[in-house]
């Protein structure tokens, strides 16, 4: 046994990476949750392990009503399945071997870094509005990395009360930041979720996950590097110096502010309904419907190729062309004006239906 699908974690920047952390509904006779606290509610430094699912501590302080609760031993969280009595109790599965141990039963987390190393599949966590700040490069402890091991893991930004959907660009959302440089990812939720988070650093930031209403604030001086690389994206707002979405599905989403020479907005993928605004590219190779690119310094929507098409789409002011693409790509009922280049380019005529030069 281990941690179940159901178990929900908390983290809090008044936490302690400590505590117990999660409450597991999925336990039988589940108590009472103690990870929406800061602090723990049972601190003990006597624990004795024997790798089997049976902890001990002389000091006691066991109940009833943390069963369900996770409790966190020696930097390995478990969760309390049973409890035999004051001084002994069952944990979800076997532990190490060990005597004199800390171990602290509730309370929040305190770093996000931490938490994706103990989550298992499907876990979801709530973090609080606060600035989580990654110091190390190692992933999945404290201060590190956010590198869920486990797929399909959740993580939500609240600001007060859980489910409260702190919007992008409102501060209100939990801040994931970090001065690490180069080619890192500060965040790798594989086949999961981020949602209501702010995640801003001078690296790449997040990658191969679904992200609703989320920001991203990419300030590398390296133009490869983006705020979502590989993943999706609804309602999400990027507007670092950097790139804003790599090789990614964006709907509704708004990338602008970019400042680094031949930054791109959307690279690859695709986007629906989205807005480009400055950077040099609006949209490079990426799969364009019912789209803006305003104020680029080059292209508003640039080349393509097989499978590539742009469609109800229009370009305004921008440094290039409104639209330069190649033969291979096809434009439907777009429309552009003022674009310094030219709305499209001589590979454009075509390959146009509908195209309005305003």
């Amino acid at each position: 046994m281990a941690i179940t699908t159901q178990g929900v974690f908390e983290i809090r920047t008044t936490g302690s990476d400590a505590n117990g952390g999660v409450f597991d509904v999925g336990v039988t006779g589940h108590g009472t949750d103690y990870s929406q606290q800061n602090a723990a509610q049972l601190t003990v430094a006597d624990v004795v392990t024997n790798s089997t699912t049976t902890v001990t501590s002389a000091t006691g302080g066991f109940t009833a009503a943390m069963i369900g609760n996770g409790i966190n031993i020696a930097g390995t969280i478990y969760v309390i399945t049973a409890v035999a009595t004051t001084n002994s109790i069952t944990v979800d599965r076997a532990t190490g071997t060990g005597t004199a141990q800390a171990a602290s039963v509730g309370g929040a987390l305190a770093s996000p870094g931490y938490w994706s190393g103990q989550c298992v599949a499907n876990n979801t966590a709530w973090i609080m509005a606060g600035t989580y700040t990654i110091s190390s490069s190692t992933s999945k402890v404290s201060g590190g990395l956010v590198v869920s091991p486990n797929y399909a893991c959740t993580l939500i930004g609240y600001t007060a009360t859980r489910g409260d959907a702190p919007l992008p660009g409102s501060g209100n959302q939990p801040l994931i930041t970090s001065t690490l440089t180069g080619s890192i990812f500060l965040v790798t939720i594989m086949l999961g979720t981020l949602k209501n988070v702010a995640v801003t650093g001078t690296s790449n930031l997040v990658q191969q996950c679904a992200c609703y209403e989320c920001t991203f604030t990419c300030n590398s001086v390296t133009v490869s590097q983006y705020g979502l690389t590989n993943g999706q994206a609804l309602g999400c707002i990027s507007n670092g110096t950097c790139g804003g979405f790599s090789g990614s599905a964006c709907i509704g989403c708004y990338s602008y502010g970019i400042t680094a020479a031949n930054a791109i907005n959307f690279s690859g993928g695709s986007a629906t309904s989205c807005i480009a605004k400055g950077g040099a590219y609006g949209y490079l190779s990426c799969i364009a419907s019912d789209c803006i690119a305003y104020q680029c310094t080059a292209d508003g929507f640039h080349i393509g190729g097989y499978g590539i098409s742009f469609s109800n789409c229009y370009a305004e002011g921008c440094g290039g062309y409104g639209f330069n693409i190649t033969f291979n790509t096809i434009m439907i009922n777009c429309a552009a004006l003022s674009n310094t280049s030219g709305n499209y380019s001589t590979n454009a005529t075509s390959n146009n239906i509908g195209f309005v030069n305003l």
